[in-house]
């Protein structure tokens, strides 16, 4: 138990320190996506306390409806990336994020301008789904 928490303390640290060198805009595009309420409210040293305890699982954002759309749902997926990298090293093991999201693609094509094996392709993957 004590180890976790040591673990758990030194990925604060490592995480702190990483989020503390990015920029503003990207600690807010990265806190929405998140979905910490208010970003853009927050100083930069309180959102990056609030980024770690919901990376943590201390705390878990609301998503809501409510208020303006979002202006720019952009954000660096580098620090994602980075923050699973930190996981890796701090807890040993391979953690994968517990965000699991549902992909939809739209798309169209003209079925008759495909080569015969384009077609036997498509149909092999439209039937696996």
């Amino acid at each position: 138990m004590a180890e976790t928490k040591e673990k758990q303390q030194r990925f604060r640290e490592l995480c702190g320190e990483y989020l503390a060198g990015l920029s503003i805009s990207s600690l807010r595009s990265y806190g929405r996506e998140l979905g910490i309420s208010a970003p853009t409210a927050m100083r930069k040293a309180d959102l990056v306390r609030e980024i770690i305890c919901v990376l943590v699982g201390e705390k878990t954002p609301r998503r809501t409806k409510r208020g303006a759309p979002i202006k720019n749902k952009y954000f660096q997926k580098e620090i994602e990336v980075k923050i699973q990298e930190i996981k890796n090293e701090v807890f040993g093991e391979n953690v994968q994020s517990e965000r699991k999201e549902s992909v939809q693609l739209h798309f169209s094509l003209v079925f008759e301008n495909l080569t015969s094996e384009q077609k036997e392709r498509l149909n092999y993957f439209l039937n696996s789904l």
